[in-house]
């Protein structure tokens, strides 16, 4: 399976030094699968881009201004490549 791990930032530069750990456990959970991860930066006006722009292993796309969460869900998705995505939230605000 091709799957697409999804990540949405918006003034997250604090929470960026998490998403080199996620990336290595959700690879370390799915060996045989390839994994491709796609962080949008929407428009944070934070160091957040500079803080992504440091890792490695993530394509990176960018909003120039804030578009709200929506747009930028809908710009990693349409990144997102293989039979299916996943959309995980970094700062863990939605209850699961």
């Amino acid at each position: 399976m091709r799957l697409t791990v999804v990540f949405c930032l918006f003034n997250e530069e604090q929470l960026v030094f998490r998403l080199a750990e996620l990336v290595r456990r959700i690879r370390a959970v799915l060996p045989g699968h390839e994994v491709t991860f796609v962080a949008v930066d929407d428009g944070s006006t934070d160091k957040t881009a500079a803080a992504l722009a440091s890792l490695e292993g993530i394509d990176i796309r960018t909003h120039e201004h804030n578009l709200g969460f929506g747009a930028a869900l809908n710009s990693g998705l349409r990144a997102a490549q293989g039979d299916a995505a996943l959309v995980y939230d970094p700062d863990e605000a939605y209850a699961v």
